[in-house]
């Protein structure tokens, strides 16, 4: 089972060489042996099986950057947070991964279990197995072991049973080539992708190294075989026909086409080398037994022959893998899984070389010379900044507090104050404690007095005469028996900063001998003291809700970043770099904040730090460089800040899984880039993931569904997304995950489309308004018949109503008042018996031209209000002539009007007319008879007056009911004649009088349409 544990092959190459190549660019002259270089490991195990850690030799990441390991159990696919395990479809009794993973072009993942060849489909998100086929057409059933898969051919090359064959992915055929008993492989290439040669590796069953020459995957291949170490392991091509070879105690060099094929690489007394990966840009990764990850530069070759290497030492050390984005997988049987990036090394652990494993920093200090650091264990450990020569020494009591004062290096004990002698390299004791007394911290000032807080009150460090320390009682502090401090600063302009009770401030200025006192409450526990560099009379104060600046001895204002990372955290000390970034380290590891952008990057254990948990008070310090030294739960460290730089790369995002409704799942929902859905599948639950690998718990998925949100949203990594009772209508879904240090994945994008039910679709409502406007058509159809039927019958009405009314004014006008034309024949008569032959003759033209005119317009509605204007001159010419001129008569029309276009009912004055030379003129006694007509124009209507000034209408007739019939029938039939033709023509008339009610005359207004 060991053996099968074994990884066999080559290692998938799709994604490694830019991995490699990031490996090879941040390792900087191996020759020099650089190992300024980190690999910050996490530590994985299954998610949903954490009792199953039995993890084999196969890992490859895809082209959705989510991982593969391969299981005794079956294969995990990781994102960065959860594991997912699948099993075979059940074709075969065993899910032990067996071979290296391959993608296709199509995204499915292939790899191995001993029964069979296996497919991920990733459109089903299922397992499937397959079988090779012998010649007879019977399967083989075991030992199978995928070598390689051409991706742009769908070729895959592989062991079945004890045969190298061919396998088509598309069409499923399979070939037997040749015979093998080798179980482990390498494979060479061409610049196309396809196979050229596999080399098998010796077992216990072939002794040799077989080279097989691939032409094509229907031939069988040209073997070589040579003789080798049976310990070879790994196989990967190198240069021209070289080959690297892995076995347990070197790395070989085996070229057929040389006299000598083999020569060693590398070896070194004491290593075993246990697996390799392979090799990119000319550096090969290689696991060490008990010692860890191994970089073999194959180009760079030492004077001895050797190959340049640089170790890093790890706490899985058994199986290799390399993946994309440059991830390095170690693994260990039964034990999990441990991955991170090899990054150049940012944070610097001190003091490694002579106290192995975590430590805990009590108190830091740090001048040009010197960079110490106090253990709680009584040890105090000094670098020599110039010859790097570290140096532990050991202390009676726990130390409290280290401080370097004028080049001295102060040491503050439980038992006493220790000052370092740098001649002997040794401690010597300035004070022992009393009874009943115990010395906690150091201030020194730059007046040169040195204050010592102790259990019984406040003390001062004297120099005598002689060069040596005394303590005595500190003056100013005498009546203050209980102020025990850790730590304080005398800023720039001699101010004193003490805490008191934890949140209090006691201000003191040094200037004064400490006289007078300024007490500032801060409401907060206070850790450390810091002096701004770049904000003047600004302190800086570390407390357990994040930073806190204090302004002018009475501001406090919290400092605040825009995304609320440093609020609560508990902040032990700060240090302020040249560019005035602050580093405040807490309870949660180590933050850089920019007070131009207000943004706070957070660093922990995986960053290369030795501890998230900094250590309490004096222990965060900077040197003349603008280095930053640090204490920690974990050890000490020190950094450049302007050698800090976030690493990290972009995730990925991908959709695991789709649900309509809550429980039918959609297939292919990682895939989809459009999707579209009955109106009755309205309720979405997206499972969207952010594939990542660096702090992925800190990475959110900022999504929008456009077309129903209007500002996008901002979820954690693992949150599910779900829209329930969408209406109808076209989204887009777009989403992209940003991880801890800003970097974004690329957009994911899905088309949605959900159709609306029958009666909500365009073709129901134009059906609908179609078959609507078909209703309004035929309603509006039998209205119009309606209403012409009745038109019809009112025109018919109204014709039958005008035809009377016609015939009437016909019969009217026919008779013509009957004595005007008898008397008017009689008259004519009277002028030929008189021989008056000239005025009768005259008389009996005009009779004749107004008879003839009559009779003219008879048949017609209008006429020319030229032609009806002559016709009432005709007759008044006559009545005129009849009556011996009695009266006279004026007819003026507006110049504006022009008469031979405008026309008029025939005439429809004529009645007015009589009516006022008959009842109105011949009845007057004097001679002043006179008959008006005048007709203008307003808008579009004419308005004709006849106007006399005659007796008037109270006037007695002797004939005076015949008269008053004859006048109120002529009056009603112009009337109706006038509404008949247009409603809008009107009739008036008027009585005339003078002041004293006489009358003067009659009016007749008539007011008829007859628009231009």
């Amino acid at each position: 089972m060991q053996r099968l544990l074994r990884k066999y092959g080559t290692k998938t190459g799709r994604y490694l060489a830019a991995g490699i190549c990031l490996i090879v660019v941040c390792i900087t002259g191996l020759s020099a042996q650089n190992t300024d270089l980190q690999l910050p490991l996490y530590t994985l195990t299954p998610a949903e099986n954490p009792d199953d850690n039995r993890f084999n030799a196969f890992i490859f990441q895809d082209s959705k950057k989510l991982t593969w390991i391969g299981s005794m159990s079956g294969v995990y696919r990781y994102d960065g947070l959860k594991m997912k395990l699948y099993k075979t479809d059940g074709k075969t009794t065993d899910d032990n991964v067996q071979s290296d993973f391959f993608e296709d072009n199509a995204t499915n993942i292939w790899f191995s279990v001993y029964q069979g060849i296996v497919c991920y489909d990733r459109r089903r998100d299922s397992l499937f197995t397959y079988k090779v086929y012998d010649e007879t057409g019977a399967p083989l059933e075991i030992n199978y072991r995928i070598i390689h898969l051409e991706a742009a051919t769908g070729t895959m090359y592989l062991r079945a049973g004890t045969f190298l064959c061919s396998f088509n992915i598309h069409d499923k055929k399979s070939r037997i080539l040749t015979a093998t008993a080798s179980q482990q492989y390498g494979v060479r290439t061409d610049t196309a992708g396809k196979v050229t040669e596999i080399l098998t590796l010796p077992t216990r069953e072939a002794v040799d190294m077989e080279l097989h020459k691939i032409t094509s995957a229907e031939t069988p291949p040209q073997s070589s075989f040579f003789p080798v170490s049976a310990d070879v392991g790994d196989a990967f091509p190198g240069e021209g026909r070289e080959w690297i070879l892995r076995d347990r105690q070197q790395i070989l060099s085996f070229d057929p086409s040389r006299e000598i094929k083999q020569k060693v690489l590398f070896s070194k007394p004491g290593y075993e080398f246990i697996d390799a990966d392979v090799p990119s840009a000319g550096v090969l990764p290689v696991t060490v037994k008990d010692r860890g990850l191994l970089l073999l530069d194959l180009k760079n070759k030492q004077p001895d022959g050797g190959l340049s290497s640089n170790e890093f030492p790890t706490t899985y050390k058994e199986y290799l893998h390399l993946t994309g984005d440059s991830m390095v997988w170690l693994s260990e049987p039964n034990q999990g899984l441990q991955y991170g990036r090899l990054r150049p090394r940012m944070f610097h652990r001190m003091f490694s070389e002579v106290l192995n494993g975590d430590f805990s920093v009590q108190s830091l200090a740090v001048n040009k010379d010197y960079a110490v650091a106090a253990i709680e264990k009584n040890l105090l450990l000094l670098k020599d900044k110039a010859t790097g020569e570290n140096l532990r020494l050991s202390t009676e009591g726990v130390v409290h507090q280290v401080k370097i004062y004028r080049g001295k290096i102060f040491v503050i004990t439980t038992e006493g104050v220790l000052l370092f002698d740098e001649k002997k390299k040794a401690l010597t004791a300035v004070a022992n404690r009393t009874a009943g007394n115990a010395f906690y911290g150091l201030i020194p000032l730059k007046n040169g007095r040195i204050l010592l807080s102790s259990y019984s009150g406040m003390s001062e460090i004297f120099r005598a005469d002689n060069g040596k320390y005394y303590i005595d009682a500190c003056p100013e502090f005498s009546d203050i028996s209980n102020f025990v401090f850790n730590f304080g600063i005398e800023t720039t302009d001699r101010k004193l900063y003490l805490p008191h009770e934890s949140t209090d401030l006691w201000i003191y200025d040094t200037d004064k001998n400490l006289r007078d006192k300024k007490i500032l409450k801060t409401g907060r526990t206070l850790f450390s003291l810091t002096e701004s560099e770049q904000e003047k009379g600004v302190l800086l104060a570390g407390t357990d809700k994040g930073v806190l600046k204090i302004i002018g001895d009475s501001l406090l204002l919290p400092v605040t970043d825009v995304e609320n990372r440093l609020s609560g955290k508990a902040v032990y000390g700060i240090a302020e770099d040249a560019a005035g970034t602050l580093w405040p380290g807490t309870d949660k590891g180590l933050f850089e904040y920019n007070p131009q952008t207000g943004l706070a990057r957070q660093y922990e254990e995986i960053d290369g730090l030795c501890d998230n948990k900094f250590a309490l008070y004096e222990s965060c310090a900077k040197d003349e460089n603008g280095s930053i030294y640090m204490g920690t739960n974990g050890g000490a460290l020190h950094f450049r800040p302007a050698e800090v730089r976030p690493y990290s790369v972009p995730p990925g995002i991908f959709v695991s899984s789709l649900l309509l409704n809550d429980a039918e799942q959609v297939v292919n929902a990682a895939g989809l880039a459009e999707l579209t859905l009955d109106y009755a599948q309205n309720t979405l639950l997206f499972d969207i993931r952010a594939v990542g690998y660096y702090k992925p718990e800190r990475t959110k998925i900022t999504y929008r569904l456009i077309g129903y949100e209007e500002t996008p949203v901002t979820i954690d990594n693992g949150q599910q997304i779900r829209y329930a009772k969408l209406p109808p209508g076209r989204y887009t879904l777009t989403a992209q995950a940003t991880d801890d240090n800003g970097k974004r994945s690329p957009e994911y994008r899905l088309d949605l489309s959900i159709t609306p039910p029958y009666y909500l679709t365009w073709w129901f409502f134009l059906l609908a308004l179609a078959f609507v406007a078909l209703l309004f058509y035929g309603f509006y159809l039998n209205r119009v018949a309606k209403i012409k039927k009745e038109e019809e019958r009112k025109s018919a009405m109204a014709e039958l109503k005008f035809q009377a009314s016609d015939n009437e004014m016909k019969a009217l006008r026919a008779q013509m008042n009957p004595h005007f034309l008898f008397n008017s024949m009689n008259s004519i008569r009277a002028l030929i018996l008189e021989e008056d032959n000239l005025n009768a003759s005259e008389y009996l033209s005009k009779f004749s031209t107004l008879l003839r005119s009559i009779l003219k317009n008879s048949e017609l509605n209008l006429v020319l209000l030229s032609e009806e204007t002559k016709t009432l001159e005709l007759y008044l010419e006559l009545e005129s002539l009849r009556f011996a001129d009695d009266f006279k008569f004026r007819i003026d029309i507006d110049p504006s009007i022009d008469t031979d276009f405008v026309r008029i009912p025939p005439l429809i004055m004529q009645p007015f007319v009589e009516n006022a030379v008959w009842h109105g003129l011949l009845p007057k006694k004097n001679a002043d008879k006179l008959l008006h007509i005048s007709i203008v124009r307003r808008e579009d209507f004419l308005i004709c007056e006849i106007e006399d000034n005659g007796v008037g209408r109270d006037y007695k007739f002797a004939d005076k009911q015949t008269t008053t019939e004859h006048t109120s029938m002529g009056i009603d039939i112009t009337r109706k004649r006038l509404e008949s033709l247009y409603p809008e023509n009107r009739m008036e008339i008027i009585d005339l009088r003078d002041d004293r009610g006489r009358a003067l005359g009659t009016k007749v207004l008539l007011t008829l349409f007859a628009p231009e």
